[in-house]
């Protein structure tokens, strides 16, 4: 008993010792730059004195998003025609399954060290070495087609897997380095639903090109060897182009700052595991991670197992990447909307939680659906389903970097994904010995279940109130834009 109380306080001194140096460094941060505190009146405005906006802005975040798009096609290029591709390759669906299941695993491996390359080398870096990673891959994926060769495919894919960590973990810092505080969530937002985008692609191009053979069949057709080889060099070029692009338009920041948090330095001096302490003493942060890793679990196992659980209803393959595409495209509207909320109010919990909720309502809707004879039911839930809870990733890496402001962006959404990709391993791994059993439903009510644990846990982030909004009250300056205290300000934001 007296050792544990001995550990207890040695634990407690040392959580309070990490979070008074996080204070110690954002009080040295904030001083700083404290003589341009002052915001000149056209701030935000392309004719901006000291904070300017440029409209290159916009290329640079549709060349990123075009570059995600493609590294996320690949990722579930193989998820619809699951049955066919491990006839052509002579393997189990198991080990088709294992191609998707290879980013959520590289990701967990490659996370942190591209956090590091971010931070110190900057976008423009990231962006080169992630689309150069995902060219190179989807080239290799050709010549595993072409020689029938399953071992070259998981070479290709684990390249492709490599990229994505820069990414995904760029997200947040696109927005922060080329876009006004009034555009951040909006840029966000839409960076992410490139990701759906290229995700629509993955499952709506395979089934065009490869047959629908059926899960009694026991060879492959002639035509398969055409579809998966036409299916890898369409995602083949883009990738290439992706990487000219990324060379020809991705620069590391526009010539003058954007905001106020865009000039501020971030905490260099400490070392990454320190950093990464200081978010796990956060309890919001750690509810944060939980939440938004379950929920993106949820998403990572739809994407890879949604065709085994239309396809024994009767759904052919390009029915079920339908149904994905139709969840896929009303994600991109739900985010285009989330991200204009958002922008416009900053009640990122309040949005985050109460987008969760129909999340849920759709989750359990599609388990109650989940039969033959129901497309246009099931298309209802699907959309539902994209529209609320696909925009809740981006929604989370902006509430993540007002919470840990001034650390680097990319060190918390790195976090809050690999969160995601444990939770996507571990849910594909556990459902697929129940799909094996042909327990469909079970798996559709566990899934909708996790979504609802979800939502709890962030209606629990900052207790019953807001959490802190460092990064939004530091743009204030410490007063509201519409007077009164910033405390009164953070109530506001609940």
């Amino acid at each position: 008993s007296y050792s544990f109380c001995t550990l207890l306080d040695t634990w407690e001194m040392d959580s309070q010792t990490l979070q008074n140096d996080y204070d110690s460094d954002t009080a040295s941060v904030i001083s700083e730059t404290k003589e341009i505190r002052e915001v000149p009146e056209d701030y935000g405005s392309e004719d901006g004195v000291k904070f300017r906006v440029y409209k290159k802005r916009w290329l640079v975040l549709l060349v990123f998003s075009f570059c995600l798009a493609v590294n996320s096609g690949c990722w579930v290029t193989y998820a619809q025609i699951t049955h066919e591709v491990g006839l052509y390759y002579s393997v189990s669906t198991t080990w088709v399954d294992a191609l998707s299941m290879l980013f959520m695993f590289w990701f967990l491996v490659v996370n942190f060290p591209a956090c590091i390359i971010l931070e110190k080398y900057g976008l423009r870096t990231g962006t080169l070495i992630a689309s150069s990673l995902t060219a190179i891959g989807a080239l290799i994926r050709i010549a595993g087609t072409s020689h029938k060769s399953f071992a070259a495919v998981v070479i290709g894919q684990s390249l492709v897997a490599l990229g994505q960590p820069f990414l995904l973990n760029s997200l947040p810092k696109v927005s922060a380095v080329w876009f006004p505080d009034n555009e951040r969530a909006l840029a966000t937002v839409l960076g992410s639903a490139s990701q759906m985008l290229g995700s629509a692609l993955g499952f709506l191009i395979p089934p065009i090109f490869v047959e629908n053979i059926g899960s009694s069949d026991t060879s492959a057709t002639a035509s398969d060897a055409d579809g998966v080889f036409t299916t890898n060099i369409i995602f083949g070029g883009m990738g290439v182009a992706s990487f000219l692009l990324c060379v020809l338009v991705v620069d590391k920041g526009p010539p003058s700052p954007p905001s106020l948090t865009a000039e501020s330095p971030v905490i260099e001096h400490n070392t990454i595991t320190h950093n990464v302490l200081i978010l796990l003493k956060n309890p919001g942060v750690v509810l944060l991670c939980i939440s938004v890793g379950l929920t993106l679990g949820v998403f990572n196992t739809l994407a890879t197992v949604l065709n085994q659980l239309l396809t024994p209803y009767g759904y052919s393959n390009s029915e079920s990447g339908a149904l994905g595409a139709v969840s896929i495209v009303m994600g991109l509207l739900g985010s285009g909307f989330t991200g204009v909320v958002a922008d416009s109010t900053h009640r990122y919990k309040t949005i985050y939680v109460s987008w969760m909720v129909v999340g849920t309502v759709a989750m359990f809707m599609f388990y109650i659906c989940l039969a033959a004879d129901r497309l246009i039911i099931i298309a209802v839930c699907s959309g539902l389903i994209g529209f609320f809870i696909l925009p809740i990733v981006p929604l989370a890496l902006e509430l993540g970097a007002e919470m840990t402001f001034p650390l680097d962006e990319s060190l918390p959404a790195g976090l809050m994904i690999s969160s995601g990709q444990i939770f996507g391993i571990a849910f594909i791994l556990f459902f697929q010995d129940l799909l094996d059993a042909d327990q469909y439903k079970l798996v559709s009510f566990i899934l909708a279940a996790v979504v609802c644990l979800a939502t709890i846990l962030g209606a629990l982030i900052g207790g019953s109130k807001a959490p802190l909004y460092k990064r939004r009250l530091y743009e204030l300056g410490g007063q509201s834009p519409h007077g009164g205290s910033v405390s009164s300000e953070t109530d506001k934001l609940i």
